[in-house]
């Protein structure tokens, strides 16, 4: 479609390091949904539980790249560590 942008479709993977570089400063919440496999409704609601961080600009939700960098980093558990004792 005119005017529309695409952006790399390699959806994020737990082996690979997370770079968010070759997407725009904001992301919409289909676009964070596109990239965590995850539904709009599920973004939508880590957003009004302020786990994730977003700016709303008129009806409009957009999710700040570097607010999504942070959430991964933080959910990222490492490769070799040991699970914990049930």
């Amino acid at each position: 479609m005119v005017g529309e942008t695409y952006y790399p479709t390699t959806m994020i993977s737990s082996d690979a390091p997370v770079d968010l570089s070759p997407y725009p400063a904001l992301l919409t919440v289909q676009d964070v949904a596109a990239l965590l496999q995850l539904s709009v409704p599920a973004i939508r609601a880590r957003i009004r539980a302020r786990e994730l961080t977003s700016i709303k600009m008129g009806h409009s939700v957009r999710v700040p790249r570097a607010e999504l960098a942070r959430y991964l980093a933080e959910r990222t558990v490492p490769r070799h560590e040991p699970r914990a004792p049930a």
